[in-house]
């Protein structure tokens, strides 16, 4: 969801996607993200589905999304960053809290081939802990 701030609440309905495999979850791993998202938080992505590279997809629509991606110097590590520009088919991805992000500050700009989803809804994190669905 394109934006500036944080992702809305997971519902029943985004629950079902996951469990049907129509959407993936990913867990956030350290403060890059704060204060949108929290080191520990559980976000569900909508994946990003490769073209063929004689087809040009806009990429527009997603500045200011936060998107899943992989890292570009590690394979097999995934980023949870917001897109803060495109230029071409590349993207530039940065973190919201600048003083704990690793980003395209540092490694430069992300190929949109590495993008693998864009984050819709973070669960909260009351319901994870007591096992309840949201909004129960």
């Amino acid at each position: 969801m394109p934006g500036s701030g944080t992702p809305p609440r997971a519902g029943t309905g985004h629950l079902l996607s996951v469990l049907i495999g129509r959407r993936d979850q990913c867990r956030v791993e350290g403060d890059s993200m704060l204060p949108a998202l929290a080191d520990g938080d559980r976000v569900i992505v909508r994946r990003w589905s490769p073209v063929p590279s004689s087809e040009r997809r806009d990429l527009e629509p997603l500045v200011g999304a936060i998107v899943v991606l992989q890292h570009p110097l590690e394979p097999g590590t995934r980023l949870v960053k917001r897109v803060r520009s495109v230029c071409g088919a590349a993207l530039d991805v940065r973190g919201d809290n600048a003083s704990a992000s690793r980003d395209s500050r540092q490694f430069g700009l992300v190929s949109a081939a590495a993008l693998q989803g864009v984050v819709e809804a973070v669960l909260p994190r009351r319901a994870l802990r007591a096992g309840r669905p949201p909004g129960s």
